[in-house]
Parts: C-alpha cells; sequence; structure tokens
C-alpha cells in the first residue's frame, strides 16, 4: 500500500486481494493545472457523493460521456450530511445498479444552493 502513512490504522484494514486493480491511467488537462487519473476497469458501478460538485448539469454532462459503468450522483445537504433516505438509495443502487439509468442524480429535498463553498 503506498497512499497511508506509516503506522496508519488504514493499513490494518487495507486488503490488498480484495482491492480493484488500477489499470487506467491518463493525464486530464484543465485550466488550473494537470491531474492523474487512475481508474479500474473492474469497477461495476460509480457512487459520487459531493455536497458542493454533485448537481443537475454535471449529472447531465456526464450523461453525454456515456460512462461504462452505472453513476450514482449524491448531492447532501451539507448541514445533516447524508440522509437516510440517500443511505438506503445508495445501498439499493450498489446491490441493484441494473435497475438504474446510466446517471441517477439525487439532491436532498432539504439541501440549499449557495453562491460560495461551504466545505472545510
Amino acid at each position: 500500500m503506498t497512499w497511508a502513512k506509516p503506522g496508519s490504522p488504514y493499513v490494518k484494514m487495507y486488503n490488498p486481494e480484495k482491492a480493484f486493480h488500477l489499470d487506467g491511467n491518463e493525464k486530464a488537462h484543465t485550466p488550473v493545472g494537470s491531474w492523474c487519473i487512475h481508474w479500474s476497469s473492474e469497477l461495476s458501478e460509480i457512487v459520487w457523493i459531493d455536497d458542493d460538485e454533485c448537481f443537475e448539469q454535471r449529472a447531465q454532462a456526464l450523461e453525454e460521456l456515456q460512462p461504462k459503468a452505472p453513476v450514482l450522483m449524491v448531492r447532501p445537504d451539507y448541514r445533516i450530511g447524508i440522509s437516510r433516505r440517500q443511505w438506503k438509495l445508495i445501498d439499493t443502487f450498489v446491490r441493484h445498479s441494473e435497475q438504474f439509468d446510466a446517471v441517477t442524480f439525487d439532491m436532498e429535498p432539504t439541501c440549499r444552493i449557495y453562491d460560495i463553498h461551504h466545505g472545510f
């Protein structure tokens, strides 16, 4: 394992036999810099949880890219985190992703849209 610091409790929990093999590697260039992206072709579904970056326009843009694996985008209310309803949705998606569209977007009804980022 290369991502955990020596002595980290995550070292004991990590099992390389159960981990996805990262066989994809590409560099993405953006206006703010370049990023190395690593992925696994073994992935069966993707759950993206973000109170700031998951929104309807992003879901539409992602759908236009025709992802090879189903994607569930979850936008929790940053004030409460992931709701019980959203946990239930995530669990259903992971167990039965074939019943979902290529990209599914969910925003907690209590979520407010702000002009600034409220994360830490």
